[in-house]
Formats: C-alpha cells, structure tokens, sequence
C-alpha cells in the first residue's frame, strides 16, 4: 500500500473513532511504527490530525468570529483586491450574476465596473447595488426586502422571493469558512438564507474566500463542495492546501 493511500485511511478512520494509537495502526496496515509516525508527521503538517503521546487526534477547530461591516470592509484589503481581479476574468459580457453581500464581492463590483460591459446583476447588497448604479449597459436588480442598516444589505422572506425569479448563469459568493469537512459555512442565518437561495437558482458556483478562511468552520451550513466549480482565493493559500483541494476535484484559482 502506497503511503498517500494509507493516510487518507488514517483519516477516514479518525474521523469515526477520534483517537488512533501508532501501534494498532503499525499492526492494522503491516509496517513499522516509525511508519506511521512519519504519518502522522505529513498529516499534522497539512493540519488534518493533531499528534498526541502513543497516537494522533482530531486537531481543534478553528473558529471564525463574525465581523462588522466597516470591520470586514477595512480587512485584509490586499487580499480581497487580488481576488476581485482573478474573479472579473470569470465574468463575461451578456453574463446573468447573483452577487450575495460581502466586503470582497464589493470589491469585485469595482473591478466589474471598470472591465465588463452588457450584464445583468442581482444583488441584496445595497452598496453594490449603488457602486454600479450608474454602468449605462447594466441591468442592476435589488433583492430587497428587510434592510439591515448595519450590513446595508436586504434580507428576510421577500429578498428570498426575488432571487427565486431568476436562473443565473453564475453565483458568484462570498462566505466565511470553508473546509473539506463541513464544506460551506457562515453567518447568521438571514444572510445563509440568501446564499443558499442563490446558490439553488445558479448554474455555476464561484466561491470567494481568502486563505485565512480555508479549514475553518463557522456556525451555519451553506451547502457542501461537491456542486462548486471554482473557488477564488490569494496568493497567500498554502501548497499543501491547494493540493488538498485539488485531489477532491475542485478547481483553486
């Protein structure tokens, strides 16, 4: 057995059981235990397990705290910058786009604004909706419905109604966390609701999220990996991550 073979069942079998001993496993797969130390060496280096005395756990969690709006939007500026540019190529002039609230889908509203001519946007950001309120060649479509001032952004039942209006060619979201494990997650619920809603009404899925926000796990389920064409994220994602993601057939541009 190949040791990349042997350490995705690690990992299969951690997840039922939480804790391994090096011993059982050095028996279980017939090799030496410093085999399967030097296992769990690779895997706690790509952040899959945690080793502890005679074997290897789950590593913690890491948790991501939801900001506040001027927070997120004065955050990791450089990164969200580099995003919006990588994204702007994914888009196309007669393009169909949802555009969820997020301080890196503003940015990309930018980048839009400068770059694409002839499309429609439906957004329940009330700021995005205004940065490209005077683009002649743009059809700018709100998703209103309850403002929350704080966000600038609508939510709630009625938002959820509008977007269900529409087949998209492409989702284009911003989201909290992102991980192998629990897939899409974020935060609160309201503005889940309105990711899952575009999500469900898109053809294609693209992803923003910075490297920060790869293999962390925040408190609401958006959806899983399975259906993501593409994430975006900077150049400051980890090898051994985009390796990761890669192996799962999901494209890391």
């Amino acid at each position: 057995m190949l040791a990349e073979e042997r350490r995705e069942k690690i990992l299969k079998e951690l997840e039922e059981v939480k804790v391994l001993k090096a011993l059982e496993l050095a028996e279980k797969y017939q090799v030496g235990v410093e085999t399967i130390r030097r296992d769990f060496d690779a895997l706690e280096k790509q952040g899959s397990l945690k080793k502890i005395y005679g074997g290897a756990t789950l590593p913690e969690k890491k948790e991501v705290k939801n900001l506040d709006y001027s927070t997120r939007m004065t955050s990791e500026v450089s990164e969200k910058t580099e995003i919006a540019k990588k994204t702007v190529r994914l888009i196309e002039e007669y393009d169909t786009i949802f555009l969820n609230d997020s301080s890196t889908n503003i940015y990309l509203a930018k980048e839009i604004k400068e770059n694409i001519k002839n499309l429609t946007v439906i957004t329940n950001s009330l700021t995005i909706a205004s940065e490209l309120s005077d683009v002649k060649d743009f059809n700018i479509i709100v998703a209103g419905g309850f403002l929350d001032n704080k966000e600038k952004a609508f939510f709630g039942a009625v938002s959820e109604n509008i977007i269900s209006q529409f087949i998209v060619n492409k989702a284009i979201l911003s989201v909290s966390s992102i991980s192998l494990k629990d897939g899409l997650t974020d935060f609160p619920l309201k503005e889940v609701d309105i990711q899952k809603a575009m999500i469900k009404y898109s053809k294609e899925i693209i992803i923003l999220a910075n490297s920060q926000k790869f293999e962390t796990t925040a408190l609401i389920k958006v959806g899983d990996l399975h259906n993501i064409k593409t994430v975006v994220t900077d150049s400051k994602i980890n090898n051994e991550i985009l390796e990761k993601y890669k192996k799962h057939g999901i494209k890391i541009i």
